[in-house]
């Protein structure tokens, strides 16, 4: 009986042990990581929703949004917009997994931007992305801004019945798959009638 004992009491920690451990996490994580990236880069929207808490909160340094939905918006935006995206520096520690995003797209283009890089940090618990950050600021993000301002109006000004699909009545951006259409549309034909001026 004593003998028993002394096994199970040798025996019992180390199973603990090895169920805690649920495997190499970081090996867990980088599959993860991995799926999310690819669905993040072919915009495969069910497949983000699917790995993303319900509460994910995203935090852009100060601002903080919160709610899957509102964390998925940009992703219909940029599917709209055909954004390619490159995935480069990925390192995994622990739950976390930091990176340089690179967006291309024809809208970023029409805005002589040419490209975006973007740093972010997510972090997963349980398989669910629950949180995203940015760990440094974009380069020429106010560029794009300001040439974007500049289209927005050429936009009111001459297609108004397209502003009221890309523009709230608040004055916010819509963003939507449809909205990131229709602003490639207006770069294009906007950055073509800059060439004609």
């Amino acid at each position: 009986m004593v003998g028993k004992l002394i096994r199970l009491a040798v025996v019992i920690p180390i199973v603990l042990a090895a169920l805690s451990c649920g495997g190499d996490d970081s090996s867990d994580i980088r599959k993860i990581a991995k799926r999310y990236l690819e669905a993040w880069e072919h915009h495969d929207i069910e497949t983000l929703r699917a790995m993303t808490a319900i509460d994910v909160v995203w935090d852009t340094r100060g601002q903080k949004t919160i709610g899957r939905e509102n964390l998925l918006a940009p992703f219909e935006f940029d599917a709209g917009a055909k954004s390619v995206l490159e995935f480069n520096n990925i390192e995994v520690r622990g739950d976390t997994v930091e990176f340089e995003l690179v967006e291309k797209n024809e809208l970023l283009e029409a805005l002589r931007v040419y490209e975006l890089r973007h740093y972010p940090r997510l972090i997963f618990e349980n398989g669910l992305l629950q949180r995203r950050e940015i760990t440094r600021d974009t380069p020429h993000l106010r560029e794009y801004a300001e040439q974007l301002s500049i289209l927005r109006s050429w936009i009111r000004r001459n297609r108004p019945d397209v502003y009221e699909k890309i523009v709230t009545p608040k004055g916010a951006y819509r963003i939507t798959r449809e909205a990131g259409e229709l602003l490639v549309q207006m770069g294009k034909i906007w950055r073509e009638s800059q060439a004609v001026e």
